[in-house]
């Protein structure tokens, strides 16, 4: 999922999920990215059960034109599975 900034602002941004995974595998990996590069790893799943919440909330300086998205990186290639049901991402302007 993709945010573009419609004006120059800072910006408060919270993001999270919820993979199904192998019990007691090390999972995926959120990241938040800023106009194409990685800005923060949000956590990694390192779960003795098959679901565990990975949340992250960020004040960021954004410009116009500046786009935010969340990626997922599957550090070791077991089944994962992602739904909107378990998970968000979005944000504001607050300043």
């Amino acid at each position: 999922y993709q945010f573009t900034a419609p004006m120059d602002g800072t910006y408060y941004v919270a993001m999270s999920f919820t993979p199904t995974t192998l019990p007691g595998k090390t999972g995926p990996a959120q990241w938040l990215y800023k106009n194409g590069s990685a800005l923060k790893e949000l956590g990694i799943n390192y779960s003795s059960d098959r679901f565990e919440t990975t949340t992250g909330v960020y004040i960021l300086a954004l410009d116009a034109g500046d786009y935010i998205e969340q990626r997922y990186t599957n550090y070791n290639n077991v089944t994962v599975v992602f739904d909107r049901a378990r998970g968000f991402f979005g944000g504001f302007l607050i300043g």
